[in-house]
């Protein structure tokens, strides 16, 4: 599988990439202590900070972006809340990034806030999360940063087809879940 790095399309994702990557490979997390705004003020609208709790995955920071593709801000809600198939997809992803403690690269078609309503347009997006200690030693969160490709964008090679599933792999070396 080739590298995270070589696989997206968005400069935002490349720079959080490049940003976030030494981090996890030396710690195999990333703290929230590290997550200094005033360092990559480019990369806030699009990004998002959710703690894993008992009732879920909390939003706790929400991006001027994703909150404007959602229609609202999500900061204090849980993704449980959803009622949309693709919430089942997000939670699989970040309980992986949180159990092996490595980031994951998706490429989807997903919904966004349009008029009053979710519906699925045609947007491409890039996101890339990494496993997050709030507080301590052991993730028990992800730091995600998710970028709205171009529409001249195409999907890289590991995108395995149409829907907001889409595709999603495992840290560089890990084969992507079927």
């Amino acid at each position: 599988m080739a590298r995270f790095d070589e696989m997206l399309r968005t400069k935002r994702a490349r720079d959080f990439w490049a940003h976030f990557a030494p981090i996890w490979e030396s710690r195999g997390y990333v703290r929230r202590d590290d997550f200094l705004p005033e360092t990559i003020p480019h990369l806030l609208g699009s990004l998002v900070l959710l703690e894993r709790r008992v009732e879920g995955f909390i939003y706790r920071l929400v991006g001027s972006n994703i909150a404007g593709q959602h229609g609202r801000d999500l900061t204090g809600s849980s993704l449980g809340e959803w009622t949309s198939p693709v919430a089942a997809t997000i939670q699989a992803q970040y309980d992986k990034v949180l159990a092996d403690r490595s980031p994951i690269l998706a490429h989807y078609d997903g919904p966004a806030f349009r008029g009053g309503s979710f519906e699925v347009i045609e947007r491409r997006w890039e996101k890339l999360a990494f496993p997050l200690a709030f507080a301590g030693d052991a993730p028990d969160g992800v730091l995600v940063c998710a970028c709205e490709l171009a529409e001249k964008d195409s999907f890289p090679p590991c995108h395995v087809g149409p829907g907001a599933s889409g595709c999603w792999c495992a840290a560089p070396g890990i084969p992507q879940p079927r």
